[in-house]
């Protein structure tokens, strides 16, 4: 096991016993605020450098093979790796940059096109990038920079993807509902909301499965059923999620002064 990341200025690999790697700490080209993008899929790392340029090495510390640096615009940038690692999006202030490990830019789109409050890889044998666009309509980004609109019940925010027991279902929030669609796109099931829906996370380890929802400054849990947990709604000034193993928790803010861990 390794762990990386960056400072302002340099780059460091360091095992689990504190062991800083060969030819690290790496002087970066120009300063970061980001930090550093990797993941355990992928033998190259990216570096987005506040001279706004992505900068791209391999673990050996030198620049990617093939990689060329990758403007990028804004002050803030977000990325995801495919879950085989082949592939990477990177998304700033104005598009949503595509691109396989080999450095090949598949597609660039503006992100006022796209609705990205929630996006996801696919878990096909293929992976591809989903989101929606701006009216709300499933989008499935494929490898080769196409894509398609998946017809099916519109949805206002896309909460996520889950498979349970071999099948992959989506969350989806429209005005007053949150609802459980198969892959098919057959609702499975759903449950009416009242109030003003704020942050929201669908959390999955193993075979459990549970929807997270602040209405109204109360938290709301809902099981894979999409039945509401015993226990809640409680209140939330906000919340946070974790999962470690096979165990799922929520950290809530229920007040000025208190903070209470919750074990599924």
């Amino acid at each position: 096991m390794q762990f990386d990341f960056a400072t302002t200025s340099q780059v460091y690999i360091v095992s689990e016993n504190g062991t800083i790697a060969t030819k690290y700490p790496q002087k970066l080209p120009a300063a970061t605020t980001i930090g550093l993008i990797s993941s355990p899929a992928s033998d190259i790392y990216f570096v987005p450098c506040n001279n706004q340029i992505i900068y791209a090495y391999n673990y050996g510390g030198r620049p990617a093979k093939d990689w060329s640096n990758i403007k990028w615009s804004g002050n803030k940038i977000e990325s995801t790796f495919s879950p085989d690692g082949k592939y990477i999006v990177f998304i700033d202030d104005q598009n949503l940059m595509y691109y396989t490990m080999d450095g090949q830019s598949r597609l660039v789109k503006p992100v006022n096109e796209l609705n990205l409050s929630n996006y996801h890889w696919t878990n096909d044998s293929v992976p591809e990038f989903a989101c929606l666009d701006a009216d709300g309509s499933k989008l499935r980004i494929k490898n080769d920079g196409t894509f398609a609109k998946i017809n099916g019940m519109p949805a206002l925010q896309w909460l996520g993807q889950t498979t349970e027991a071999g099948n992959i279902f989506n969350y989806m929030l429209t005005e007053n509902r949150i609802s459980k669609i198969s892959a098919d796109n057959n609702i499975i099931a759903s449950a009416d909301l009242k109030g003003q829906v704020g942050k929201s996370s669908v959390l999955s380890v193993e075979n459990n499965t549970y929807c997270a929802l602040s209405i109204d400054n109360n938290l709301n849990l809902f099981d894979s059923h999409l039945k509401q947990v015993s226990g809640f709604p409680v209140p939330a000034m906000g919340y946070a999620t974790m999962s470690m193993g096979s165990k799922i928790y929520l950290l809530v803010l229920e007040g000025k002064d208190k903070l209470t861990l919750y074990e599924l």
